[in-house]
């Protein structure tokens, strides 16, 4: 279990059991599944507290957002390869 998972959006701690329940902060009830929270997500991953299948259904709808709102073809371009490195990540667990 990790110590000091902190809320990207209010700052608050939040309980892992908590995180894996429903992926919102207990606090300010923010939904984490946001895109402005990937590194947040690419976190919680990595340390296993987000489950492999409710990650890439995460990156998928992110993506599927990002299509209708990036305005700069090579912005979007990097958050496909970013995205692509997190899937090949999930791969190898």
């Amino acid at each position: 279990m990790l110590e000091g998972i902190i809320c990207p959006n209010c700052g608050a701690n939040i309980n892992e059991m908590d995180l894996r329940d429903k992926l919102a902060c207990t606090n300010c009830k923010k939904d984490l599944k946001d895109r402005s929270y990937l590194d947040f997500l690419e976190y919680l991953m990595t340390n296993g507290i987000v489950e492999k299948e409710l990650s890439v259904q995460t990156v998928v709808q992110t993506l599927t957002k990002w299509i209708f709102v990036t305005n700069s073809l090579a912005q979007f371009v990097r958050k496909i390869l970013r995205i692509v490195v997190i899937l090949i990540f999930l791969n190898t667990l």
